[in-house]
């Protein structure tokens, strides 16, 4: 009988949990593999929610929980947070010792695990290569991550082409679609009258679901998001409802977290999560009238449920978009603009180019299909 795969699944934030959660629960429930899974940094931090807890209650054992961010949102603290992750990563896939290591996207957190994994010998798997974000240092990470790793699971077509076209084995890079998407579709949604009660807010006629992050290769993100809020002003409080969610830990995230809440405190119409979870962000998605910011969810997995998004500024530039997205400069008038054209988008016919729903079986099937003794870390370009 073939022993099971040994396959570690590392995630930094809540986002990286939610985009593979439908992927792990086949892992989980499969005879062929062993998971394991290892949090860290904003994922396990109390400042940022500690959403690690809520990924628990969905029924998977976290075997690690590495507190790696360190005080600050500079430069200097993203770097050693960096370090940190390292040696506390290296020390993790010692204990482990799994056979493939499972990483998505392109965060800081994810880039030092992913060079760990080089150091230790041990293969990669990697999930949403080849996109593009020219507004953000996640686009240089990405692009790192891929040369690092050897199976390559992308989103899209064109996101497969640049796999191939960075020298990656065309045999190894996968077009499945997002496994977000599938993650999003399979929850239990609750209603508005439940989503009120839970949050202890009221849908208004105008409701919006906001994540607005630092646009790290920006030198005026403080600013951009200022220009953001000055434009939510312009919005009939008595008829509109914000809720935002946390921006990441990036540089200038507490920043950004410390203007944010300032802003709710001074209104009754505006509501801050450090972390929604899965089924209420989701049932969210279907029940406000636009979701604004600049997060990829609202390119990933919104336009499934036809929801406008008014994607603001430079940090998504590049990447796929449906029909229902609007970008938009991040200037007062535009957004203004922007938002109130979103609410007569009409958004029925739109597609979503990152899939339909059924990327975690695909991915599954080809996960199955690695055997432990084929395995090895050399790679030809």
């Amino acid at each position: 009988m073939r022993k099971p795969l040994k396959v570690c699944f590392v995630t930094g934030s809540r986002a990286d949990c939610w985009l593979m959660k439908s992927v792990l629960y086949k892992l989980r429930d499969s005879d062929a593999f062993d998971l394991s899974i290892i949090a860290m940094g904003s994922l396990v931090s109390k400042q940022f929610g500690k959403a690690v807890d809520l990924f628990k209650q969905d029924g998977f054992i976290v075997n690690e929980e590495i507190e790696t961010l360190i005080a600050g949102d500079s430069p200097a603290a993203v770097s050693k947070t960096m370090g940190l992750t390292m040696i506390g990563i290296a020390e993790a896939y010692s204990r482990i010792k799994p056979d493939l290591i499972l990483i998505p996207g392109d965060r800081y957190e994810i880039l030092a695990a992913a060079a760990a994994a080089l150091v230790s010998l041990i293969p990669i798997a990697h999930f949403y290569g080849g996109d593009i974000t020219e507004g953000a240092y996640d686009d240089s990470i990405r692009h790192a991550i891929t040369k690092m790793s050897h199976f390559h699971f992308v989103s899209n077509e064109e996101s497969k082409k640049r796999v191939i076209q960075m020298g990656e084995k065309p045999d190894r890079v996968f077009n499945t679609g997002s496994p977000a998407i599938d993650s999003l579709l399979d929850i239990k949604f609750l209603s508005r009258e439940e989503l009120e009660k839970k949050l202890n807010f009221n849908f208004k006629k105008l409701t919006l679901l906001i994540t607005f992050h630092p646009e790290t290769l920006s030198n005026n993100s403080i600013g951009q998001l200022k220009e953001f809020l000055r434009a939510l002003d312009e919005f009939d409080a008595e008829e509109t409802a914000f809720l935002f969610t946390s921006p990441n830990a990036d540089n200038e995230g507490l920043s950004f977290i410390q203007e944010i809440k300032s802003f709710c405190n001074k209104k009754n119409n505006t509501h801050f999560f450090a972390n929604l979870g899965q089924q209420v962000y989701g049932s969210l998605i279907r029940e406000v009238n636009v979701v604004v910011g600049n997060s990829s969810s609202g390119l990933y997995e919104v336009p499934s449920f036809k929801t406008p998004t008014v994607n603001i500024g430079d940090r998504q530039t590049g990447r796929l978009k449906a029909s229902s997205v609007i970008d938009c400069p991040c200037t007062k008038d535009d957004i203004v603009r922007s938002i109130k054209d979103a609410i007569t988008l009409d958004c029925q016919f739109s597609v979503n180019p990152y899939g339909d729903g059924h990327a975690s079986e695909k991915i599954f099937e080809k996960l199955k299909l690695i055997k432990k003794e084929g395995l090895s870390s050399r790679k030809n370009f």
